[in-house]
């Protein structure tokens, strides 16, 4: 029960403000060869999804980026069983969406990889196009095939006899689900 009706399906819609990662024109640009995971944290705003959150971690699980992001829109639920969020966490945030995609574009090359779980939503709220992707529900895939998807959280059960998102209603962390992402991926390697 909730006090508003909400939706996603601004994903199909909104198609402005998408940007790209671009191919380096250095021969040896660290970008390149770097490998991060990413998260994003979305509440339902009177546009629908947007990202409130995201968190980047390195290959060695340490936080590159991470960033509350103030929604374009006015929030009408935090989501909070899943984001972790509430409106008092966004009081004071300054960080639009285009400054976040400044940041990544300052981290990532079209080269990079950038490893997630169902990526394709984080890079939607985004608004980003990166095709070197890894997505952990694809590398992990559900027995009966698409469009069924294993959990992030079964899947750090099953591959490396680890729980995560153990805080009953108080929604995920997007530095444990990257980390987590990470984790697989090294697993799996």
């Amino acid at each position: 029960m909730a006090k508003y009706h909400v939706y996603e399906d601004n994903e199909y819609y909104d198609t402005k403000g998408y940007i790209s990662t671009i191919q380096s024109e250095e021969t040896d640009d660290e970008r390149d060869e770097e490998v991060y995971s990413l998260d994003c944290e979305m509440v339902y705003t009177r546009n629908g999804s947007e990202v409130a959150k995201i968190t980047v971690v390195d290959q060695d699980l340490d936080l590159v980026y991470e960033q509350l992001v103030k929604p374009a829109s006015e929030v009408i639920d935090c989501n909070t069983r899943f984001s972790g969020l509430r409106l008092d966490d966004l009081v004071g945030v300054t960080t639009t969406l285009e400054d976040v995609q400044a940041a990544l574009l300052r981290l990532c090359s079209a080269k990079t990889i950038l490893l997630g779980h169902s990526l394709e939503h984080d890079l939607i709220v985004l608004k980003l196009v990166h095709r070197t992707v890894v997505d952990t529900s694809v590398v992990f895939p559900h027995r009966q095939g698409p469009p069924y998807k294993k959990g992030l959280k079964k899947l750090c059960e099953e591959y490396l006899g680890k729980k995560i998102r153990v805080n009953p209603g108080g929604g995920h962390d997007s530095r444990e689900d990257a980390s987590a992402c990470m984790e697989l991926m090294k697993y799996w390697v």
